[in-house]
């Protein structure tokens, strides 16, 4: 009876670059699905410009001084910037769909309150 060595198991270091069993082809996004979340993302940073060329027409129409009225494209943009600073971060620490729920409901109060001003 002949008893061969067995050479250990060795795992080797996954390759740079190599695709892992998490990285397979089946999590693909379909192209269209990705370029319609590209077009809203790009759609949503947009809209913090589009107040920009009616800023004249808006300063005539409410009388405002061309400070007054500066402070709306500022506001806009510091809005935003404070909406990635705290909110983004949320879906991160909390469930995703929880926090989309709350932001739309916060957000409709907010619409409602303006509106009855």
């Amino acid at each position: 009876m002949v008893i061969e060595a067995q050479e250990p198991e060795t795992q080797q270091a996954p390759q740079v670059g190599a695709a892992t069993e998490c990285e397979s082809d089946d999590h693909r996004l379909a192209p269209g699905l990705v370029a319609l979340l590209a077009c809203g993302a790009g759609l949503g940073v947009a809209s913090i410009y589009y107040n920009q060329p009616m800023l004249g027409a808006l300063a005539a129409d409410f009388s405002a001084s061309p400070t007054e009225i500066g402070r709306i494209p500022t506001l806009t943009q510091l809005g935003y910037a404070a909406g990635i600073l705290f909110l983004v971060p949320l879906g991160d620490r909390h469930d995703r769909r929880r926090v989309i729920l709350f932001k739309t409901f916060l957000l409709g109060l907010t619409l409602l309150a303006t509106a009855c001003v």
